[in-house]
């Protein structure tokens, strides 16, 4: 609509104003006659004028940036430093998308290729002000961001085991508000350098899905007859989630000698509050009266099926078939403390250890299908102990060693009992009220030589231990074509890994070279994940497949060119990270764990100062080679692509981006 440019739906895509309140409310009206005619008065409050089509050319991606900063003195000595900046990107997308899904013999079930628009508007703006006087400082900074993405795609397909030609249309937009704000003080309250830092926080989170749109039309596979109105995939949803949070931290930091070397102590504490309401509803169209149906109607257009006069006795009303779980009301509080200590023993050794405890309690209240109360209700002790100690022979070389506890804690999302079919990626998610916050043993260790400035060689080696890891993974309620996924916890996970990272310049080859630098950081990472459930000897099962999400390798390789004279400056960067698993299955139910194929993305960026350094110019060339983002169900012991055996699942090429800007400092401060 004619606000989307800015961000901001206009009202267009609103529920409408004066329809019941709640699903309740309008299902009570189907009882007599008189309340269904109040039923299809209502149903024609909404907004029909929504599934036309418009055919554009796809502007550039444009972005703009504009920054200002400024700092006063006054005559106290104190100093006012303030930086606005505001920034505006959008762009209009448009790729290929295919799909498949297959038997367990391989034969395939359902085959659809998606024809996707993506347009998306993301403007923010940034305020931050400090205050400096003496030992003392105090900061407010201001971040807000506005996104809008809508994604409007057409689908084709058939699928074989319905023996049917699929027509489908989805409109998807998402539309979402963010503010944070950090009021922040840093004071040295003595000369001997005891320090008191303290900030509070406000942050706000509003997303809103205003008339998501699905309209499917099916026929006879391989036949001339006409398409026909699906009732039970033809969807408008509407939802609204409001996240608030509110923080406090605060610390104190005390120095003091020990073996004539100087040692910190630091002490705090923090609390965090956050609140969310998720509100949703969701509705299709059904006959307004069997009896007087027309049923002719059911092969208009997708774009005439639902205006105003085919609302009626003999044709169509709305269908609220919003359930009770579809909306949730949840609180969190995490009160943390902390204390830590900053050793220095020689000129060599420094041992950063210490030890945060943290209280967690989580409620999130719904209602189950019944109507019935649901309370979750979980609260929660942790010791997180850390160190991280450091040998530094010279200043060139140093050994890391470090070790800590930590815990990845469930979202609202993903304990609440809502589950939503995902029509864009054709699969539906669930939360689980029974999930479990994850613990994590993490162990580094790694050695660093510093050639000279700006270069480091580093070998590392890492581990770590999950208990209760989270993951998304199958229902075993889904059938081939219908796909549930939900969030559980595996038992344990392990995860073990080696990096080599190194940044060199290339004078050491030539002296000429001295402009040109290398960059690379390659990881090998081993996982391996204990199943939760037992198997008939009642010990644990061990699976054969990675973390979900967790790649087994990494690799980004750069080559870097800055002249000392021209002001010329570039980069060439290759990136590829390996086959991670996307979907996690159940392949002794036919439905094998779906992986991400490695693809291999290379981006050049040339630049050029220019009018005295003040102004820049700037190429970039992104994704060159346009590899395609494969995802495929993974059928042999082999976990990389085997194409003889594996099966695609959805494939699309994301295109190659190029794109020129241009960069120019004002300088409009005195001189």
């Amino acid at each position: 609509n004619n606000n989307d440019w800015l961000g901001f739906d206009n009202g267009t895509r609103a529920m409408p104003k004066g329809f019941p309140g709640t699903a309740q409310e309008y299902r009570a009206l189907g009882g007599t006659a008189a309340g269904i005619q109040q039923q299809i008065e209502y149903s024609k409050l909404f907004n029909n004028d929504v599934y036309n089509e418009q055919s554009k050319t796809a502007l550039p991606t444009q972005t703009y940036n504009l920054t200002w900063g400024n700092s006063i003195r006054f005559k106290n000595n104190g100093v006012l430093g303030t930086i606005l900046s505001v920034q505006y990107r959008s762009s209009m997308l448009k790729y290929d998308v295919e799909r498949r899904l297959h038997e367990d013999d391989g034969d395939v079930l359902v085959q659809l290729h998606d024809d996707q628009n993506k347009y998306s508007v993301n403007a923010g703006a940034i305020a931050n002000i400090t205050y400096i006087k003496g030992r003392h400082k105090v900061s407010f900074k201001n971040l807000f961001n506005q996104l809008l993405e809508d994604n409007y795609y057409t689908r084709t397909g058939v699928s074989n085991d319905r023996i049917q030609d699929i027509q489908f249309r989805s409109s998807v937009l998402n539309q979402r508000s963010l503010y944070s704000g950090q009021l922040e003080g840093n004071h040295q309250l003595t000369n001997s350098g005891i320090k008191l830092m303290w900030n509070g926080n406000f942050a706000y989170n509003w997303k809103s899905q205003p008339d998501i749109r699905t309209s499917a039309y099916f026929r006879g596979r391989g036949t001339n007859d006409p398409f026909e109105f699906n009732d039970d995939d033809t969807r408008r949803f509407f939802s609204d989630l409001k996240d608030y949070s509110y923080g406090a931290t605060g610390s104190l930091s005390i120095p003091f000698l020990f073996s004539k070397q100087k040692q910190t102590f630091k002490a705090g504490g923090s609390t965090l509050i956050r609140i969310r309401d998720f509100r949703s509803r969701i509705f299709r169209y059904e006959p307004a009266s069997p009896s007087q149906f027309d049923p002719a109607k059911n092969q208009l257009a997708y774009n005439q099926i639902f205006a105003t006069e085919n609302i009626a006795q003999d044709g169509f009303k709305i269908l609220d078939f919003t359930n009770n779980q579809d909306k949730y009301f949840g609180v969190s509080v995490l009160n943390g403390m902390y204390g830590m200590f900053d050793n220095k023993f020689g000129e060599k050794i420094r041992l950063v250890w210490g030890v945060r405890v943290e209280n967690f309690q989580q409620v999130l209240t719904t209602k189950d299908v019944t109507a019935k109360r649901i309370l979750i209700d979980t609260e929660k002790w942790d010791v997180l102990p850390s160190f991280n100690f450091t040998l530094s022979p010279n200043n060139k070389h140093s050994i890391r060693v470090s070790g800590s506890r930590t815990v990845a804690r469930p979202e609202f999302r993903e304990i609440a009992p809502f589950s939503f079919f995902d029509y864009e990626v054709n699969y539906a998610v669930n939360g689980n009220p029974n999930l479990l916050r994850s613990s994590i043993l993490n162990g580094d260790i790694r050695y660093e030589f510093y050639p000279k400035a700006g270069e480091a060689i580093t070998f590392g080696a890492f581990y770590k231990n999950f208990d209760d890891p989270i993951e998304l993974r199958l229902n075993p309620s889904s059938v081939l074509d219908r796909r549930n996924y939900e969030y559980t916890n595996a038992d344990k996970a392990v995860t073990v890994g080696a990096e080599f990272e190194i940044r060199k310049n290339l004078d050491f080859l030539n002296s000429k070279l001295e402009n040109f630098s290398v960059f690379a950081n390659l990881t090998y990472i081993y996982s391996k994940v204990t199943l939760a459930t037992t198997s008939g000897t009642g010990s644990a099962t061990t699976a054969n497949r990675p973390l979900q999400g967790q790649s087994p390798y990494l690799v980004n390789v750069g080559l870097q060119y800055n002249s000392k004279k021209g002001g010329y400056s570039g980069s060439l960067l290759y990136n590829r990270i390996g086959e991670r698993l996307y979907l996690v299955g159940i392949n002794d139910l036919g439905f094998p764990d779906v992986y991400e194929r490695p693809r291999n993305q290379l981006d050049i960026q040339l630049a050029k100062k220019v009018l005295q350094n003040r102004g820049e110019f700037k190429l970039t060339w992104s994704d060159m080679l346009n590899a395609p983002y494969y995802f495929y169900e993974n059928v042999g012991t082999k976990k990389g692509f085997n194409k003889s055996t594996d099966r695609l699942f959805n494939s699309y090429r994301p295109g190659s981006v190029i794109s020129v800007g241009f960069t120019y400092d004002f300088n409009l401060g005195k001189k």
